[in-house]
């Protein structure tokens, strides 16, 4: 090969060029046989391991795909290569052999597009290698190491909480096989006018022989359908295993119904296994009659549970020759409106143990029948139904006792004896019947009346309490839906002392108002009882022991369920006493927990007051409760689920004070701006503020007199006139670069500004108006190297007669700026130590003799502050310096007429500790 090479060489030099380039190459290559491989090994290539290439190993085999690269390349060109190309060659190829690393990535280049087209030529390989490598990641997840028993139960959780047997099936092969192996997946049936008969036919095939549920709604259909024809068909020869049936509505009668019916009729076998039959729908039917026909003759003795919402149902099973189809009923549920005739039910319930009725005419039964139902029964419900029946009568297994709106002329002639019964509810416009229940045992008593007035539902609860209570009886739970005064319905409590929860269901919070909330209150032993004290933050901060309560003194829980919720204009003052009563409960034996259910637009909306009752109390400042005002709210963080419920809505609207100091930046946008309408003070920390729309409305700028903000946006303030607003501070974080529209402020009078480069500055001034400023305040100590040349331009043009400056070891610029300062008149320095103060106290003497000013010209005050200076002699010479600098001044005809001294920053807030007057 060396010799074809150097014959291929222009000027026969190849013989005398190539012993000077394998030199070169054997002084810097670590290995010269790859000389070799390159002319004779390189079929070694398809020998390699690529295995080897991770390993970091230099071997043979590498070398020789390196050798074939380069004989392939030589070979496959276009024309022999010039001497030049061979020796740049030979220089590349030692070059890449003394670095390990681009040998094996070159080999495994090669290696990867050999094994790559190999591959791709067989594309059902690939496919297949793709198949196992999926099933193999299926494998290995945890849920494919569960046993198929576990997996089922899970399925069948998942589909009780509603989760769609089909989309579990899509998942993967094994959740499919599984799920069609579970019969009672798939033993709900759904007959209805667009039901599919092979769909049918596939869930009964997958269903097996598992006890089926059928239910029948073709809902607006009107007439027969062919495919509701065939599945009622197929689901027929399947009778023997229906164990509910759901009637919720039938075609209607037509032309074709006899040849339907026929169809339908020779199909239906025995419904030997029904256990529960519901007719949801006040339907009549010749298909009704056929199916209850089936009931009576294949479900006696196995029926359990009716449900009837039919008249002619009802009427059809009441027929002597069907009627012991209610012999082994345990549950019975009938509701139908508008009977012409009553029905005589109980003398056929010999099982009985759940009876609900509603509106349904029962016979004029007398206190002397007895039936059977009468020892059987365990829970009764009956709305709009006699109670007559009732009366004279010992229900001795009885455990829930439910009535609503009896159909009644006057009251129970005899009592009725309930003597296990644990829950009593009567509801009616009229309660007086109540007094007739003997309940000896009972723990939960609801008592509801549609009463208008206070006076007729004052007399309720003295009924009430006429029937025992108090006396024989002593319910945990009570629920009262009464209208009715303050102090009558706080007597009633008091005869409750082992009462744990109270329910109200009220129609507006005024209907209890302060004094009710009030006698709730515990209070300390040496408390006056029966007053309250004006200051709530006294009562808070008393630390006194042996808190209790009057009325209900067990009370765990306390359920306010109002109707309807504050209007403006309602009266507010009862608010404080609901928010402290949850936490002075809690200072007692047993806490209260206060829950509020108020109404929306859709359902009621519960809210606990139990947790932060005792920070809203202590965060709030409410002076008194015969006016709630001078509202004062500090938090770190804004709680939405507290202050922006409707119990919290109130105190918003008439908020004057808030501060929110966020150690984070909130990710929430803050939108309540609308809701502020009292608003004075207003300072935000690490809050972002959602601009409120064009054609709202923001109450705060007629009302705001402090505007703080701190690491918040100011987008929202863009074309707002704050018409009182008389402080402003700000740092240079969240501003835009400019603002379509100014912010007016037409009464602000002292600015604070925090500083970091200054280039936030002249946003505020181009696009803020405060044409009466007086007060500038510079926050943070001076540098004169972090502060940009627009941003001291800026602070340059903006004029007030009184400056605030923090200054540190870089001032001199400040000194520059207060040369052009004619407007000042008093000036206050921070400084961080007494030893900056020498260089500043000299500049504020001294004439500036190329312009011939003075700092301050129309200086009258200067006032200094210093973090911390107590050595004695520190201080005589700070004094020294200010004497002379009074001196100075006062000679060039620019006197002060006062520098006060702070010596500690503990004391800023206090009078000066010296006061040097000219």
């Amino acid at each position: 090969m060396a010799g074809k090479l150097g014959a291929e060489l222009p000027g026969g030099c190849a013989r005398a060029l190539l012993p000077t380039r394998i030199h070169n190459l054997r002084s810097h290559s670590r290995n010269f046989n790859l000389i070799s491989f390159c002319y004779s090994q390189g079929s070694q290539y398809e020998e390699m391991s690529s295995l080897s290439l991770f390993h970091g190993r230099s071997d043979g085999n590498i070398e020789g795909c390196v050798g074939t690269i380069l004989a392939r390349s030589w070979y496959m060109a276009d024309g022999p290569p010039s001497h030049v190309d061979l020796g740049v060659r030979f220089d590349w190829l030692s070059s890449l052999h003394s670095d390990g690393k681009r040998v094996r990535a070159a080999a495994l280049h090669a290696a990867y597009y050999q094994c790559r087209s190999e591959i791709m030529d067989n594309k059902a390989i690939l496919e297949a290698l793709e198949q196992q490598h999926y099933k193999l990641q299926c494998s290995v997840t945890p849920i494919h190491s569960l046993p198929p028993e576990i997996v089922m139960e899970i399925f069948r959780i998942a589909h009780d909480n509603g989760e769609q047997r089909n989309g579990l099936m899509l998942v993967c092969h094994r959740w499919c096989t599984i799920i069609e192996g579970m019969a009672d997946i798939w033993a709900s049936l759904d007959l209805g006018a667009e039901t599919e008969p092979e769909r049918l036919k596939q869930l009964l095939s997958r269903a097996g022989t598992y006890p089926l549920a059928v239910k029948i709604n073709i809902g607006k259909a009107v007439i027969m359908t062919h495919k509701l024809v065939v599945s009622l068909a197929t689901a027929a020869c399947k009778a023997p295993q229906w164990e509910t049936l759901t009637i919720c509505s039938l075609p209607q009668e037509g032309q074709d119904v006899p040849f339907y019916y026929a169809r339908i009729s020779a199909e239906l076998l025995p419904m030997t296994q029904l256990k529960h039959l519901n007719i949801k729908e006040p339907v009549s039917s010749s298909l009704l009659e056929l199916f209850l026909e089936n009931v009576i003759t294949g479900a006696v003795g196995n029926l359990t549970s009716m449900g009837i919402h039919s008249s002619s149902a009802i009427q059809y099973l009441l027929q002597p020759a069907h009627a012991s189809i209610f012999g082994t009923l345990t549950t019975f549920t009938a509701k139908i409106p508008k009977m012409t005739h009553p029905v005589d039910l109980f003398p056929h319930f010999r099982q009985l143990e759940v009876l609900n009725l509603t509106s349904v005419l029962l016979p004029l039964y007398d206190g002397s029948s007895a039936f059977p139902v009468i020892h059987t029964l365990h829970h009764l419900h009956l709305r709009a139904v006699s109670i007559r029946w009732l009366g004279g009568q010992d229900f001795p297994h009885l455990e829930t006792c439910v009535i609503i709106a009896p159909m009644i002329s006057s009251s129970l002639e005899r009592d009725v004896r309930l003597p296990v019964c644990t829950k009593l509810h009567f509801e009616n416009r009229d309660i007086s019947p109540v007094r007739q229940f003997c309940v000896p045992t009972l723990d939960y008593l609801s008592v509801k009346s549609n009463a208008w007035s206070s006076a007729r539902g004052n007399g309720w609860v003295a009924q009430l309490c006429m029937a025992g209570l108090g006396t024989r009886l002593q319910p945990r739970v009570l629920s009262l839906s009464i209208v009715c005064s303050d102090m009558v319905l706080l007597a009633a409590l008091q005869l409750l002392p082992c009462l744990e929860e109270l329910k109200l269901d009220l129609a507006r919070p005024s209907a209890l108002g302060k004094r009710f909330f009030t006698g709730l209150l515990a209070k300390p032993s040496t408390y006056q009882t029966g007053k309250l004290q004006p200051a709530w933050r006294a009562l808070y901060k008393d630390e006194a022991t042996g808190w209790g309560c009057t009325v209900c003194p067990s009370l765990k829980v306390l359920e306010l369920k109002y109707q309807r919720w504050l209007r403006p204009g309602d009266d507010h003052e009862f608010f404080p006493t609901l928010i402290a009563l949850s936490w002075s409960r809690e200072k007692t034996v047993t806490p209260l927990q206060c829950h509020i259910s108020l109404k929306s637009s859709l359902d009621f909306q519960v809210f606990v007051l139990d947790s932060p009752a005792a920070e809203l109390l202590s965060c709030l400042m409410i002076p008194g409760h015969d006016q709630v005002t001078h509202l004062s709210l500090e938090t770190e963080t804004w709680k939405s689920d507290v202050y922006e419920t409707p119990v919290f809505t109130p105190f918003v609207h008439h908020l004057q004070v808030l501060k929110i100091h966020a150690k984070e930046r909130q990710n929430a946008r803050w939108n309540l701006l609308p809701t502020f309408q009292k608003l004075r003070e207003l300072k935000l920390s690490n809050v972002l503020v959602l601009p409120p729309a064009h054609n709202v409305d923001l109450p705060l700028v007629h009302t705001l007199r402090t505007l703080s903000l701190w690491n918040s946006n100011i987008a929202w303030m863009e074309g707002l006139v704050f018409a009182q607003l008389e402080r402003f501070e700000m740092n240079e974080h969240g501003w835009p670069e400019t603002l379509k529209h100014k912010v007016v402020m037409p009464a602000c009078t002292h600015i604070k500004f925090t500083q970091g480069e200054l280039k936030i500055l002249p946003v505020l001034r181009s696009n803020f108006h405060f044409p009466l400023l007086e007060t500038w305040e510079l926050n943070n100590y001076w540098q004169d190297n972090t502060y940009s040349r627009k941003g001291l331009r800026a602070l340059q043009m903006i004029h007030a007669k009184v400056f605030h400056f923090r200054v540190f070891l870089q001032y001199h610029g400040l000194l520059e700026l207060l040369e052009s300062k004619d407007e000042v008149e008093q000036l206050q320095l921070k400084f961080i130590d007494g030893t900056v103060s020498h260089g500043a106290l000299e500049g504020l003497s001294v004439i500036n003799h190329h312009t011939t000013k003075i700092l301050c010209p129309n200086l009258k005050a200067l006032r200094l502050q210093f973090r911390l200076v107590e050595d004695e002699k520190s201080k005589g010479g700070i004094i020294q310096q200010c004497m002379h600098m009074l001196a100075l001044r006062k000679l060039a005809g620019h006197p002060l007429e006062k520098c006060s001294i702070w010596w500690h920053y503990n004391d800023w807030e206090n009078s000066a500790s010296m006061v040097m007057v000219t």
